[in-house]
């Protein structure tokens, strides 16, 4: 387990795991099973279950969180890079 979240911590591959720790085949296949098993999955619930609870909140979060790449901003478009480009060079060939 120690070997998995080395992964998760460090982001490294799978396959630079120090050598201290198991071949990372065997680490791979464990965390594989585990995550089709749903196991992760019931770490991460219990898990944010039990600091929600510690820090006095709802069991369940009532916030939602969008970025902007999917919302839109606007019903008008920006000007085009290609156009502003071109009128560029128009303005500069009438000189």
């Amino acid at each position: 387990m120690n070997a998995i979240f080395y992964v998760q911590r460090t982001g490294c591959q799978w396959e630079m795991l120090p050598h201290d720790l198991p071949p990372y085949t065997t680490v791979y296949g464990y965390f594989q099973k585990w995550q089709r098993k749903g196991i992760w999955q019931k770490i991460h619930d219990q898990v944010r279950h039990q600091l929600r609870q510690d820090l006095g909140r709802d069991e369940h979060s009532t916030v939602a969180i969008a970025d902007s790449q999917s919302v839109k901003t606007t019903e008008k478009k920006g000007r085009s890079t290609v156009s502003m480009v071109v009128r560029r060079l128009k303005d500069v060939s009438a000189i």
